[in-house]
């Protein structure tokens, strides 16, 4: 067995990293610790069928490129890329630090990586520019001795590698697109103290498929509820997840960072199950409020109930408005009894 910890390079990264190390190697557990990971593999050998897969992606895309949009894989990722303009040296390093990356983590996580690779803010070409979608804070600019210059957040090959892969296997993207923004929501399950094999694998299995793309934008709160609202959700599970969301915007002047929250995985279940018993129209309704953003705005409301505890009668009102608009299905509407009982 082996012990090795993430770069640290933030929650984010960190989190996708790992959720890539968990999809490539044979993981015993992690353990988070502070803005990193402590992770014990059975194995220092790589899962060669995950990275084959997305050698083939890759080649398919540098020579059609609308095919693998509608890809699971590849294709998220360029889902969960709201900066179309670096879409192709994304996908060129891509390719070439999945060919050239060293993937015996025994020896590249070592201690002091970060220091020894020289990671962060830098200039050097022998590193990947790790892209907002990857990261949080990691901005274009650098500020130092009163002064301001263009710098990226730049990480070794198989840094950016893994949190590639963690971005495809443990991450739900929201994808929304108009003519003034696009914006791109990223949910994943990470461990509030220590998880083992299963429970990753099964969050990881809760993440597979391609992003989610709907007509309006959600918070980040609004889709997490509807993460785990709409279909059958099977997640159950003695460890104490976390569900870690952030936000990318895209509004044509700027790129930008919104928001990034944790939160309590089975209390957020615990309470859609409740709602689900008493109101089976549930993600019915979730469904409907996400198709217009009158509705939409009901949902982040409807989000800061359930996983805030906030006052439901504002948001009960509201519902009652839209049925009266007709913005709501007849499958919705019969059952609101039940969906009153399991808020109040």
């Amino acid at each position: 067995m082996y012990e090795i910890y993430t770069p640290g390079h933030g929650l984010v990264t960190d989190s996708l990293i790992m959720h890539g190390i968990v999809r490539l190697y044979d993981v015993s557990e992690v353990e988070r610790v502070g803005d990193r990971y402590r992770i014990v593999l059975n194995s220092s050998k790589p899962k060669k069928p995950v990275l084959s897969l997305l050698r083939e992606e890759l080649s398919i895309y540098f020579n059609n490129r609308d095919a693998i949009s509608r890809s699971s894989v590849l294709g998220k990722v360029i889902d969960a890329n709201v900066n179309i303009a670096v879409t192709h040296n994304w996908m060129s390093y891509l390719r070439e630090a999945v060919d050239r990356a060293n993937f015996d983590l025994t020896k590249v996580y070592t201690p002091d990586h970060k220091e020894i690779t020289r990671e962060g803010r830098s200039k050097s070409k022998s590193l990947y520019t790790l892209y907002l979608p990857l990261s949080f804070i990691h901005g274009k600019f650098y500020q130092s001795d009163y002064s301001v210059e263009e710098m990226e957040y730049r990480v070794c090959g198989t840094c950016f590698a893994l949190a590639n892969v963690g971005l495809v296997y443990g991450t739900v993207v929201f994808r929304y697109d108009s003519e003034n923004k696009s914006t791109a929501t990223m949910l994943t399950v990470i461990p509030a103290d220590i998880m083992g094999r299963e429970d990753l694998l099964l969050a990881q299995r809760f993440a597979r498929g391609p992003a989610i793309r709907l007509k309006t934008d959600l918070t980040p709160k609004a889709a997490i509820l509807y993460a785990f609202s709409v279909g059958e959700i099977l997640f159950t599970t003695k460890a104490n997840p976390l569900v870690l969301a952030w936000k990318i915007v895209n509004d044509h002047v700027s790129l930008r960072s919104v928001g990034s929250e944790l939160f309590e995985l089975n209390s957020i279940l615990k309470k859609i199950a409740r709602v689900k018993f008493e109101y089976p129209a549930f993600p019915r309704l979730i469904i409907d409020l996400a198709a217009s953003n009158e509705g939409t705005a009901v949902l982040n409301e409807l989000a800061d109930v359930i996983l805030m505890g906030s006052d439901p009668h504002p948001v009960l009102r509201e519902i009652t408005v839209l049925t009266g608009k007709g913005l709501l299905s007849q499958s919705v509407v019969g059952g609101l009894d039940g969906l009153v009982k399991a808020l109040e």
